[in-house]
Formats: C-alpha cells, sequence, structure tokens
C-alpha cells in the first residue's frame, strides 16, 4: 500500500496487493540503467537497499509525494533480484535517523527519502565501479573466460574499436550475443591473417549474427587505444580482441556512472569516425 499527501493537505491510504504503478514504470523499475546511483550489489545492506528503492520512486519515476511501506519497497526489490523481506527493511528502517521521514496512518508506517538519503546514497557510489583483469598469456583458455564473464555483464548496443582485425576478433565479438546491435569499428587486416578465409567466416558470422556491423575506416594512423562502449561500461583493452588471452595484457572495466564524461567524448568521436567509414566486406 502506498500512503500519499493530497494537495489539500489531507493524507489518505490506497491499499493494494502490490505496487500500484503502470507496466512501464516497472519494466523500469525491473530493467532500467539508473548509472547515477550504486548498484544494488553495492547496498548489500537492508537499509541501504531501502533507500536506493525510495530514490528511485521519487527521482527517477516522480512518485515525490508518495510514502512507501516496506512491502512496496520488498516488492520493488524483487523485480530487480534481491528478495529482502518486509521486515528486514522495517527493522533496518527503526535505526535511520532522518535519512527518511515517516508517516503512519491507521497503524500503516511508510516512508519517504529525504536529502540526506540521497547524499548517503551517493557516499556508497566508487565502489565497485571498476574491475581489472590481468591476463598473464600463459593459460590461454582460463584467461579468456575471465573477460567472456566480464562481457555477459554489459548490457545495451555494443561498439568496438580495434585498429586490426583477424578471425579471432570475430570470435571475442560472438560472446555479446546473437541480439544485441554490435557496431565494429576497424582499419587494417592482421598480417597473419588471410583474406580470403576471414571473408569467408564474415559472411558466416554476419548470417548469424544479424544485428552485427563492421566498418574500416581509412585513417588508420588515428586509431590507437582499443575500447569498447556499452550502455553502463566503458572497457579499456591492453591489447587487441585477437590477442585477448594469448599474451599478457588486461582489461579495465569502468561503470557508466564513474565516467561518464569520457565515455560520452569516446562514443561521440566512435559515432562520427562510423559515419565516414566503409562497410567490410
Amino acid at each position: 500500500m502506498v500512503v500519499k499527501e493530497t494537495t489539500n493537505g489531507y493524507r489518505n491510504i490506497r491499499q493494494h496487493k502490490e505496487l500500484t504503478i503502470s507496466d512501464d514504470s516497472k519494466n523500469k523499475l525491473k530493467n532500467g540503467d539508473f548509472n547515477s546511483y550504486p548498484d544494488l550489489e553495492v547496498c548489500s545492506k537492508p537499509m541501504n537497499a531501502g533507500l536506493w528503492v525510495l530514490a528511485i520512486l521519487k527521482k527517477e519515476l516522480g512518485l515525490d509525494e508518495e510514502y512507501f511501506t516496506s512491502e512496496d519497497i520488498s516488492n520493488v526489490l524483487k523485480l530487480r533480484g534481491y528478495p529482502f523481506k518486509p521486515i528486514e527493511i522495517t527493522n533496518a528502517f527503526t535505526r535511520i535517523g532522518k535519512k527518511i521521514d515517516r508517516l503512519k496512518v491507521e497503524k500503516i508506517q511508510a516512508y519517504m527519502i529525504m536529502e540526506p538519503g540521497i547524499k548517503h546514497l551517493h557516499t556508497l557510489k566508487g565502489t565497485n565501479e571498476i574491475e581489472t583483469i590481468f591476463l598473464d598469456g600463459t593459460k590461454h583458455w582460463t584467461d579468456y573466460n575471465q573477460f567472456s564473464k566480464l562481457i555477459q555483464k554489459t548490457k545495451g548496443d555494443v561498439k568496438v574499436l580495434d585498429k586490426f582485425y583477424n578471425r579471432e576478433s570475430l570470435k571475442t565479438l560472438s560472446d555479446f550475443g546473437r541480439t544485441r546491435k554490435i557496431k565494429f569499428l576497424t582499419s587494417i587486416k592482421s598480417n597473419s591473417e588471410d583474406a580470403t578465409a576471414f571473408s569467408s567466416q564474415l559472411a558466416k558470422f554476419k548470417h548469424e549474427f544479424k544485428n552485427f556491423e563492421v566498418k574500416v575506416y581509412s585513417k588508420e594512423y588515428e586509431l590507437h587505444d582499443r575500447y569498447i562502449i556499452t550502455s553502463d561500461f566503458l572497457i579499456l583493452l591492453g591489447r587487441g580482441l585477437q590477442d585477448l588471452g594469448g599474451k599478457e595484457s588486461f582489461v579495465v572495466a569502468f561503470k557508466t556512472n564513474a565516467v561518464s564524461d569520457i565515455k560520452s567524448l569516446l562514443e561521440s568521436k566512435f559515432d562520427e569516425r562510423w559515419k565516414k567509414s566503409n562497410n567490410l566486406k
């Protein structure tokens, strides 16, 4: 149930079995990327998880006049895959201080987040925002699996810049899956790659990965760094896609909210070069 303060100053109670919001809002709560907030993985305690929900409902869904019960908060957390019980939220909120405002009507306790609660959430940011993988080049299978697990965490469309390409590049890109839109911007075929063999593999790859595009940028001297951009990550590669796991290297993955400015700049530059590039056949 949700307790709402009306414009005439009176408070009323809406009773329901679950949070009564639109299907679109439910979908946003379940799948939305709230990059300006800490990950729920960071909010491992009921108090922080509860504050996270109240902040999202107030700031992102525009429900800034409503108070929400522990049951509401628990239902939202279940949508995100974090099954905190209502009693856990209630108990945590007994010692939360001025981070929330409380409202009790007809024995129903409900909560609204306050600015101290918002500020507290932002102190949690920075944790778990950077992930580094070191590939020592001696355990190809193990090293590559580390990278594969990382990219499977990512969401949304994929943009990849790597100056060199070969058949191993396609193998790496396949780990992003068949349904995601993938743009691969490259420039030079690896010296060891056979052009005919690559063209054959590329045709097979495109037939299976319908949302995959690859373009060649003519000014190869402008391409230096190798990176991957998704909706929630900026991933910097120490070596090219074709060498991952085969040579000593590193991978550094930044959550979008930690590097939003540089991610925007890189993505803008990528898009600019993409428009000037030619399809690779």
